[in-house]
């Protein structure tokens, strides 16, 4: 690569497999056929990525000409034919001066008149400027810049040099000096001259060149020996250059292809490093030529493989290379097959954790039973690359079962697994019905179950003492009706009636023909029937009570004296009642007779 001078700063990225970098930088030549240019050459040791190159312009002539680009002297002023500074030519890792890595220095400017020649650049010292009636600058060194020279006459001297930069050269009336040269240090400024007579103003002096010790190797310096503007010429070597790996698994077999930028030779399996996180392979074989290897690794355990070209293993036309180590991506041996378990269960489905990413988890892996038609699976979603969510819906009441199936899924390497079902079930919990809330209703009617009937105290007995009885008792409070008995008797001996409002008692009547016959109370105590001498009222044979509804609240009691009794009517049975009627109406017929019926109203 050369750089040649443009006023301006330039820049160069060597590639990345440069190698065996070199370089020739030269300083410009000082102005009127001033000074030549100083040159430097040899080696990078260090490689920086960007270099910042500035070469150096020639010196020009003229009355106060600035000197060259990059650092040259001004000249001075008097005749107009003063010569300038060459500027000089560095290399440099940045843009700051201070960066320098490599200098070359520029030739000093001659001075006016038949005056002196400036002084050569470059070296670690440079050359002073030559001396006419004015004296010549001094060369610039490695730490500091040279001193200007002396005039002659009323004119002024010239200016010392300083880093990276020439003095300028005196000015008078008819003479001025030549501009010193840049540099490391830069020459000092010739001085001036007024006389007419002899050779007249003294030229610049020359640039210092620079190398860095840290990242320059094999130098060479040169004073003197450029003309014209500066330049700089980089070369380098382009080692062999891994482009890229690529790999490939198979089971426990990995294959890595292996391409180089052109073709190189002396590449063997040596100059491979196997890295293998777990352990080792069995077997290795490495095929191709050219640019392009295959290299395959065999019976490998599980775990992380990857492999790195070692530098300079292999060798083009020029070099060895690669320059620097160039590694695969990895790869991960994977034998095992993926599994789960399921997470805790409930009505709205579960959770699946993989023991390693999967590449999906379709909806057919889930085999879904449930108890209602109502309960359904309604989706999957990945909750992280181990988490998927299995979503049930409408399965409060239901018992439901999700299993996922054998072989259904794959890891990133291609194994399908789980290798058996794994199946978690769900049990629905019927809530139980909330207790009845206190009611505000009044108490409820009492049960109509039947309940024992609460017996009255019997009436006085008007019966003779020591007869037996039977007291029926009618609960008019009762709402169950019972059914009909039927009362069938026995003959008695005696009959004993209670008419209503009557204090008096009947006589007892004994006679083994007569046959007592139930009369139950009026229904209307306070109406009671009137009763009818000499009339005979036949009986039904047996008692019902007639329904509650028709019946006053108040209860009624009848009393049978009998003797031996027995339940039940026989058909003689009825005949003795009859009779007893009709015995009950001649009394009753006598008593009237004999009281009269007011007498008898009146008891």
């Amino acid at each position: 690569m050369t750089f040649s001078f443009n006023g301006q700063m330039q820049t160069f990225t060597p590639p990345a497999n440069a190698k065996n970098l070199t370089f020739e930088a030269a300083g410009a030549q000082g102005g009127k056929s001033g000074g030549g240019g100083g040159q430097v050459t040899g080696g990078l040791t260090i490689v920086p990525e960007v270099l910042y190159i500035f070469v150096g312009g020639a010196g020009d002539s003229g009355a106060n000409i600035p000197g060259g680009f990059n650092g040259g002297g001004t000249a001075g002023s008097g005749s107009g034919v003063e010569g300038s500074g060459g500027g000089a030519t560095d290399i440099r890792t940045s843009l700051d001066l201070s960066s320098r890595i490599i200098v070359a220095g520029g030739g000093g400017g001659r001075g006016a008149g038949l005056g002196s020649g400036g002084g050569s650049g470059g070296a670690l010292v440079a050359l002073n400027g030559r001396t006419g009636q004015g004296i010549g600058g001094q060369g610039g060194s490695q730490l500091s810049g040279g001193a200007g020279g002396a005039a002659n006459g009323s004119g002024s001297s010239g200016s010392a040099g300083s880093l990276g930069t020439g003095g300028q050269g005196g000015s008078s009336s008819l003479f001025g000096g030549g501009g010193g040269g840049g540099g490391y240090f830069g020459g000092g400024g010739g001085g001036s001259d007024t006389d007419s007579c002899c050779t007249d103003a003294g030229g610049g002096g020359g640039g210092s060149s620079f190398t860095d010790p840290a990242m320059v190797s094999n130098v060479v310096h040169s004073q003197g020996i450029w003309p014209g503007s500066g330049q700089v010429v980089i070369r380098y070597q382009l080692a062999p250059v891994v482009l890229g790996i690529t790999s490939q698994l198979s089971g426990d077999q990995a294959t890595f292809g292996i391409q180089f930028n052109g073709p190189v030779s002396g590449f063997d399996s040596s100059d491979i490093e196997l890295s293998h996180s777990t352990g080792t392979c069995l077997s290795t074989s490495l095929s191709g030529s050219g640019a392009n290897y295959q290299v395959v690794f065999s019976g490998c355990d599980q775990g992380q493989l990857s492999i790195t070209i070692r530098p300079n293993s292999v060798s083009n036309s020029e070099v060895t290379g690669p320059i620097e180590s160039f590694s695969s991506s990895t790869l991960l041996i994977d034998t095992i097959a993926p599994t789960a378990s399921w997470g805790e269960i409930n009505q709205t489905g579960s959770v699946l954790e993989f023991t390693e990413p999967i590449e999906s988890l379709p909806l057919l892996a889930i085999e879904f039973t449930a108890a209602s038609p109502a309960c359904s699976l309604v989706g999957i979603s990945q909750q992280s690359a181990t988490i998927w969510q299995v979503e049930t819906a409408d399965c409060q009441q239901s018992d439901f079962t999700l299993s996922l199936k054998a072989l259904s899924v794959s890891d990133g390497t291609g194994n399908l697994g789980p290798n058996s079902i794994i199946t978690t079930s769900f049990t629905a919990e019927v809530p139980e019905p909330p207790a009845p809330e206190p009611s505000e209703e009044p108490a409820p009617e009492p049960s109509e179950e039947p309940s024992e009937p609460v017996a009255q105290e019997p009436e006085e007995d008007l019966t003779s003492e020591n007869s037996p009885t039977v007291t029926e008792v009618v609960v008019r409070d009762e709402p169950i009706y019972s059914e009909p008995q039927v009362l069938q008797p026995d003959p008695v001996e005696s009959v004993v009636g209670l008419i209503p409002g009557d204090e008096d008692q009947f006589p007892l009547i004994s006679s083994p023909e007569v046959e007592p016959v139930l009369v139950p109370e009026p229904l209307n105590p306070a109406n009671p029937p009137e009763v009818q001498l000499g009339e005979v009222r036949p009986q039904q044979p047996s008692f019902q009570s007639p329904p509650a509804s028709s019946l006053p609240q108040a209860s009624q009691i009848v009393t049978i004296p009998a003797q031996g009794f027995q339940p039940g009517f026989g058909q003689n049975g009825w005949i003795f009642g009859l009779l007893g009627m009709g015995l009950f109406a001649l009394v009753a017929g006598l008593i009237v007779a004999r009281r009269g019926i007011p007498g008898v109203l009146s008891s």
